[in-house]
């Protein structure tokens, strides 16, 4: 089963300094292509609810991740992933349809399949790189049909209301009671 996220309520105000835009000076320079073995991913990219190529995030928004993969022979049990990981190459989340065999599809040779992953932009201020995958049954054996690591980069925004100080913003709010007197250190 595939989830959708709820673009109904997706904050569509726009703020000149907080805007969304391409910054091609952000794309990574570590990319790696491992060989392909069935598959090529290509066209990997981030998108805005309008349709807009965009890497430069607004926080709170909600975007897609969007790739797609040429099929050179045929696949079963085929699954696609991806993974949004720190410059230094700490993995903070993910997804894949793999969890849910029911999902699984048929790769054909000479076919193309358009992967779009939808997410929310909770990552604090940074630049963030992004995983592409696909996984898939050649014959007997299940293999990475190809896999691109750092194959994307996002910077997401400051955004004067956030009050997270890692690396996601959990959606925390702050409460601050009023003081109370304490008695006798109690």
């Amino acid at each position: 089963m595939i989830q959708k996220p709820d673009f109904e309520n997706t904050d569509y105000s726009y703020e000149p300094y907080l805007d969304e835009w391409q910054e091609e000076g952000i794309l990574p320079q570590s990319r790696v292509d491992y060989a392909s073995r069935g598959a090529v991913i290509s066209n990997v990219r981030i998108e805005n609810v309008m349709g807009q190529r965009v890497n430069s995030l607004r926080l709170n928004r909600q975007y897609r991740y969007r790739y797609d993969v040429e099929f050179t022979e045929d696949c079963h049990s085929v699954s696609f992933g991806m993974l949004i990981k720190t410059t230094s190459g700490l993995e903070l989340a993910g997804a894949t349809n793999e969890i849910d065999p029911n999902s699984f599809c048929f790769g054909k040779a000479g076919t193309r399949q358009e992967v779009i992953f939808l997410f929310c932009n909770r990552f604090l201020p940074s630049v963030y790189f992004m995983n592409a995958g696909v996984v898939g049954k050649i014959g007997d054996d299940r293999v990475f049909l190809h896999r691109i690591l750092d194959a994307y980069s996002f910077r997401s925004q400051a955004d004067p209301g956030q009050i997270g100080n890692v690396y996601l913003n959990i959606d925390a709010s702050l409460l601050l009671p009023a003081p109370h007197e304490t008695r006798d250190g109690v």
